[in-house]
């Protein structure tokens, strides 16, 4: 593919760059709004073919609280909404998730050893009982895109904020746990496309592709601390920079920064255009961002000294970043998928 960026993408980087870096705002719901306006929600606009990656990595470097909520419903639940709902879905939903009016969030992680969320017809209506996890975004959210069964077939649930005998509870990383008890879904809720739709094949990929922005973002805005620490000049003394093994550091930073955005680059458009090694580009891309932000978190420590431990320096990324390694599909999973492929187990 071409990784040379048009002037389309160019222009929507800079405008995401301005938004983004002089706006305080880090919650989802006026941030969304706003990005809306220039054209990210939907990147359908001429000459927006391959921006996804770099726009995604620059929500994750300017505001990470936010990147997995607005993400999530931008670049899972709508998609899955719009290609295996039904098309009264489009308008009720999709739109205004696309135009930045309705935020959502989605639900397809399992605990391990329980069956997931599933549903039984009820009349007119659809029961819900079981357990999601890995949930961004899931208490402002106003609604959520749950993947589950009905009947042991593959389904989505739209379930709206309030819904009765729906329990949200917030872990540790700031992810929540949705917990349904016989909640009851109108059967305009409910979806359950043909047995073959490649629900499970399509999650992975969209979050697995997601998750390596998400990583190239925080390595990003690390890169650029560290760097700008660097060639500040002390009361006195040369810059950081005029030290060589500073200046080798930088160099190994920015060369794995930009690995990784070729690497995210690649995936991103194989995902987009449905090709056969699509999951092999996305589970490598996950791999290759993840230990380079984490390198990279660690050099911007090394070359910042103290004031990397200060608010809003790069141990404030440390925890985020080590946490993306292990949820979901590990790093370590994706070696192993990747490992099988190659295999071709």
């Amino acid at each position: 593919m071409n990784f040379d960026h048009t002037r389309e993408e160019r222009d929507l980087f800079l405008s995401l760059e301005t938004i983004l870096g002089t706006n305080p705002d880090e919650h989802p719901k006026p941030l969304i709004t706003l990005l809306s306006d220039t054209g990210y929600t939907t990147l359908d606009a001429p000459g927006l073919s391959n921006a996804l990656p770099g726009a995604q990595e620059r929500l994750a470097q300017w505001k990470p609280a936010a990147y997995r909520t607005i993400e999530y419903g931008l670049r899972i639940a709508a998609p899955l909404m719009e290609r295996f709902g039904p098309d009264s879905w489009q308008a009720a939903w999709v739109e205004p998730v696309q135009k930045g009016e309705t935020l959502a969030t989605a639900a397809f992680e399992t605990v391990q050893g329980d069956p997931g969320l599933t549903g039984k017809a009820h009349g007119t209506e659809t029961l819900i009982s079981g357990t999601l996890t890995g949930i961004p975004g899931a208490d402002s959210a106003d609604l959520i895109l749950a993947a589950g069964t009905v009947d042991k077939a593959p389904a989505l649930f739209i379930i709206e904020q309030g819904t009765p005998d729906i329990t949200l509870t917030q872990g540790a990383t700031g992810l929540f746990t949705l917990t349904a008890y016989g909640a009851s879904l109108a059967h305009t809720h409910v979806a359950v496309p043909d047995p073959s739709a490649p629900i499970p094949t399509l999650l992975t990929l969209l979050k697995t592709q997601l998750q390596a922005s998400e990583a190239t973002g925080h390595a990003a805005a690390l890169f650029e601390q560290a760097k700008k620490a660097a060639k500040t000049k002390p009361d006195g003394g040369k810059p950081l920079i005029a030290r060589q093994e500073v200046g080798f550091t930088l160099a190994t930073m920015y060369t794995l920064l930009q690995t990784s955005r070729l690497m995210n680059a690649n995936a991103s458009a194989l995902i987009n255009t449905e090709e056969s090694d699509a999951a092999m580009a996305a589970h490598c891309a996950r791999v290759f961002c993840s230990d380079a932000a984490e390198e990279i978190v660690s050099s911007a420590l090394s070359v910042m000294g103290e004031q990397g431990f200060e608010k809003g320096g790069p141990a404030d990324r440390l925890a985020t970043i080590q946490a993306l390694r292990v949820e979901g599909a590990s790093v370590g999973q994706a070696k192993e998928a990747i490992g099988n492929m190659l295999l071709k187990y």
